[in-house]
């Protein structure tokens, strides 16, 4: 035996070592610090004092969509407490019609104002909704923006006055459609400073600064050096993109001002469910954001009234320790200086060896990820994986990381071998940050919003390459900590199974992480002989063992449960009643649609949806739909006018009216506001609005319709729960399932003609 051998065999252990030492540290750093008492000084953040905010506001675990008595109790306990802290407060009530959501309500924002030290100066301004959705009680979604604000207002208080005045915005109606940000931006509120934004889906981890919007380089800047533990990235903005959710942002930002929006995604599982209450909220999450947004506030304010850079950043956070940013035109010249300097430190290592080291670990990288893809897609084959967020998501993650390891270190080390001239030595290990550097550079010019995360991991890489005796132990740490909590927040905003519909990114993208975290410990084994294959059968086993541990825990407890919600469906025209199961897309239990005995066809759900679910019939109770008050008829000339209140005999303050797509409507006025009719309408459903909240009284609509025959329409409403003899269809539903988003609703539904 050679004195090389055991040296490179330590080497090797040394590697393995800080590969796993890399990615305990990356993941640790995804926890949020751990929360302030309620005994802090007051012109700190406590969470402590927040949380009792919050359960005065929300006043127990009832869900308070929008128009509901709930809603109104909130709104009321809300702008008590934010007088309490020294708010002058305004509760604005608006009639906003949305012609591109096909919708229209009455919303009531709230609105709190403290003054700063110069009145000349914009206010900054601190948002979040006050509505929940109709299954759970909104604790976190968006009870955390309510704390952080009335909190973060009490702290300003006690400290030395902003420059700036500081105003709160809670909008309503969020939940349905950003309804009180429309409201809030066409009553033209005047200059704005900045916003800053919090939201939540879900109520765990840090809080992430995933969203920039007007021209924010100056105030992210101010954000990034003043936050006490920044967690944030230009690339979250592309990953939020591929999702279906929105913020109030996305209207917001026409007030085209600053803005930075927040949220945290940990324990995805809770998010627009029952369990979405005070006692599942993660303290350390709200200490997160109302340190967050404290600091942001602060920046914004001191920058008040100054003109802001028209400049386009790019940034990530280093483990939440510093953000390192420049703007988007330096990326790529970055990315190619560094390769350059990978390229020249790996010619200087091993000479010509690392014009065959790059492919061959390239090679070895895609088999990574192809292995990632494909026990991902044998887990969702064989059914272990019914859902993208499954309850235990660990096990799945170790049968992903695991191999990825086990192929790219086996193709590594079979490279070594077969080319022992070409690939001996070190070739492989003094490839890995040529080859990072590499990818740094494709990046960089196809997707400049991701490229600073790898930019940073090729910097550290060159770093440790610079002392050769560095290079495996500080290269393994370097890249397993800076992608480890990436691939957190991946899991934890795209699942880990990749089945969610729509976000077919996340498979793909975890393997991608996952592989190029290990690419140093790879090149390492590969360096170490028939030694490295010891790496290869430890990732083996842990990829086993995360694969059976996959299968042998469930996919859905009563703690993080499944989604499941049931509509029941009472058309006038119908004798039957059916009650709709909406999966929302997850799997239905096999044991519902057995008691349920539902019918093999899919159906759609209401006239006016396209969405299309297992029926089953259900008992017919006495439902009554809504009706049309002061009906009114008139011809005019080469048609004829229509006009009626639609009110609900349920007090619902949600109703629906769809005309039929042949119908030819000229003209339409909802709510004494005229629209255009095109704006409205749906190819496959016709004139379709939507309406919240609205009072006992109903609305007026008016139509003018270019037909001399009457024309079919749906009108309908709902209300949340199910009517009395229902139990049974209630009692289907295992206590491993909740549900979720809109929950369980009543819809009476009327075919008329007009």
């Amino acid at each position: 035996m050679t004195a090389a051998a055991p040296d490179r065999s330590f080497r090797l252990f040394l590697a393995a070592a800080a590969a796993l030492a890399g990615l305990f540290v990356g993941v640790l750093r995804t926890r949020p610090p751990a929360p302030v008492g309620a005994d802090a000084p007051p012109t700190v953040f406590s969470a402590a004092r927040a949380l009792v905010d919050l359960q005065a506001v929300l006043g127990g675990d009832a869900p308070h969509p929008i128009g509901s008595a709930a809603s109104k109790a909130v709104r009321e306990r809300l702008a008590a407490r934010l007088r309490s802290v020294g708010m002058d407060v305004e509760v604005q009530r608006d009639w906003v019609v949305v012609a591109g959501q096909r919708q229209a309500a009455w919303v009531e924002n709230v609105v709190g104002r403290i003054p700063g030290a110069r009145s000349d100066l914009p206010p900054v301004v601190i948002a979040c909704h006050h509505d929940s959705v109709g299954a759970g009680p909104g604790a976190a979604d968006d009870g955390i923006g309510m704390a952080t604000a009335i909190e973060a207002v009490r702290a300003l208080r006690a400290s030395p006055q902003l420059a700036a005045p500081v105003h709160v915005l809670v909008t309503d109606g969020e939940e349905a459609g950003l309804l009180g940000a429309w409201a809030f931006v066409r009553r033209n509120p005047g200059p704005i400073a900045a916003i800053v934004n919090v939201e939540a889906r879900g109520n765990s981890g840090p809080m992430l600064m995933f969203e920039t919007a007007g021209a924010s380089a100056d105030l992210l800047s101010a954000w990034c050096a003043a936050a006490p533990r920044p967690v944030t990235g230009s690339l979250f903005d592309w990953a939020y993109r591929m999702l279906p959710n929105s913020t109030d942002v996305a209207v917001l930002r026409r007030l085209d001002v600053p803005i930075l929006n927040f949220a945290c995604i940990g324990r995805p599982q809770h998010y627009h469910t029952p369990r979405d209450t005070i006692a599942h909220i993660d303290p350390g999450t709200l200490q997160h954001a109302g340190e967050s947004v404290l600091a942001a506030v602060r920046a914004a304010a001191s920058a008040a009234g100054a003109p802001a850079a028209e400049l386009r950043l790019v940034w990530h956070d280093v483990l939440g320790f510093a953000v390192p940013r420049w703007p988007v035109s330096w990326t790529l010249p970055l990315a190619a200086m560094l390769l350059a300097a990978h390229l020249a430190f790996a010619w200087r290592a091993v000479r010509s060896g690392v014009a065959f080291g790059v492919p061959s670990m390239l090679v070895a990288w895609l088999a990574g990820v192809a292995a990632a893809w494909g026990v991902s897609a044998a887990l969702r084959a064989s059914g272990v994986l019914d859902r993208a967020m499954p309850a235990s998501p660990g096990w799945t993650a170790a049968a992903l990381v695991g191999a990825a390891v086990w192929a790219a270190t086996l193709v590594a080390c079979a490279a070594s071998r077969l080319l022992p001239k070409r690939l001996g030595g070190d070739a492989h290990a003094a490839s890995a940050g040529p080859l990072v550097a590499l990818f740094g550079v494709a990046v960089s010019a196809l997707l400049p919003e991701l490229a600073p995360l790898w930019l940073i991991a090729s910097a550290a890489l060159l770093a440790c390459g610079v002392v050769p005796a560095l290079r495996d132990v500080g290269g393994g740490f370097a890249a397993a900590a800076v992608f480890a909590p990436l691939a957190v927040f991946v899991a934890d905003g795209f699942g880990v199974a990749g089945a969610a519909p729509g976000l077919p990114v996340a498979i793909p993208l975890l393997g991608v992480l996952a592989t190029t975290a290990v690419l140093p410990l790879a090149g390492a084994a590969a360096a170490a002989g028939a030694r490295g294959l010891a790496v290869a059968a430890a990732s083996l086993c842990a990829a086993v063992a995360g694969a059976i541990g996959a299968a042998a825990v469930p996919t859905v407890t009563p703690e993080l449960p499944g989604k499941l919600s049931f509509l029941y469906r009472a058309d006038a025209s119908d004798p039957h009643a059916h009650v709709m199961l909406l999966g929302h897309g997850e799997p239905i239990p096999e044991s519902v649609l057995a008691k349920l005995e539902t019918e093999p066809d899919l159906e759609r759900v209401l006239p006016w949806t396209n969405l299309r679910a297992v029926a089953a019939e259900a008992p017919r109770a006495d439902v009554p739909p809504p009706v049309l008050a002061d009906l009114r008829k008139a011809d005019l000339a080469g048609g004829r006018r229509v006009s009626f209140r639609l009110r609900s005999q349920r007090g619902a303050p949600d109703l629906v009216l769809a005309v039929e797509p042949t119908a030819r409507v000229r003209r339409l006025v909802i709510g004494g506001v005229s629209q255009p009719p095109e704006s409205w309408r749906d190819e496959r459903i016709g004139i379709l609005v939507r309406f919240h909240g609205i009072p006992d009284e109903g609305v007026s609509i008016e139509m003018d319709i270019a037909d001399a025959a009457e024309v079919q329409a749906y009108v309908g409403d709902l209300t949340p729960g199910l009517p009395p003899g229902c139990r049974e269809i209630l009692e289907a539903r295992p206590s491993t399932h909740v549900p979720a988003h809109q929950g369980d609703q009543t819809a009476a539904v009327r075919r008329l003609r007009l």
